[in-house]
């Protein structure tokens, strides 16, 4: 066995306990054997790797979160928009709240399409990218607004355009903000045309809020 090459001996392609392997005891400076049952025993796996349904614990975890976080942790995310159902801002320079009664997707179930549909409601502390439009009716007096409210009290944006002088009027709005579980976004938009103005509705788009969760 000592005059063959390694590559010239027969391959094994299943390690029964009871065979072995040579090894150099540094130590002593020779050549020993080791069972492949005695190598394994030698080292506490589990010590080294975290089990797959095991958490970390606080000191080793990364960004302060367990193993099991990972996969879910990015999936924080919700689509709300207003469907063709007229909705009418009746009183000039009032903030209207816009109900959300459709949905393009809810990862974690943060909006409901009939109870308080314009709220995007946190169900996981962190940051978060919000992002909405609102869509005026042709008018062409006097400003558009979309904001974003927290809370019911706290605007954390806001977007004005003088409105067209023909057509539509289209307003984007966007934030990033700390939220905490239970506090939830609302899409606010105004109008002062001096009059009642409905929202435009071609599309998801028109009237849409969306909330992504960045991270903790």
């Amino acid at each position: 066995m000592a005059n063959k090459k390694i590559t010239d001996l027969t391959e094994l392609t299943e390690v029964a306990s009871d065979d072995y392997l040579e090894i150099v005891d540094t130590s002593a400076n020779a050549s020993k054997k080791i069972s492949r049952e005695n190598l394994i025993a030698g080292h506490d796996h589990d010590s080294d790797y975290l089990g797959i349904t095991a958490k970390a614990a606080d000191s080793d975890k990364l960004d302060g979160l367990d193993s099991t976080d990972f996969v879910r942790d990015i999936a924080y995310k919700v689509s709300a928009y207003r469907d063709d159902t007229t909705f009418t801002l009746t009183t000039s320079g009032t903030l209207y709240s816009i109900p959300l009664n459709a949905e393009e997707f809810d990862s974690h179930s943060q909006h409901d399409n009939s109870t308080n549909p314009e709220r995007l409601t946190c169900v996981k502390a962190g940051t978060y990218l919000i992002t909405g439009q609102v869509s005026f009716a042709a008018n062409a007096t006097g400003n558009r607004d979309a904001l974003l409210r927290v809370n019911g009290t706290n605007y954390v944006g806001q977007t004005r355009y003088l409105t067209m002088a023909s057509g539509s009027t289209s307003v984007p709005v966007f934030a990033m903000v700390e939220l905490a579980v239970d506090d939830y976004v609302e899409l606010i938009g105004r109008q002062d045309s001096g009059g009642a103005l409905d929202l435009y509705y071609a599309n998801s788009l028109s009237n849409h809020m969306k909330m992504v969760r960045l991270g903790s």
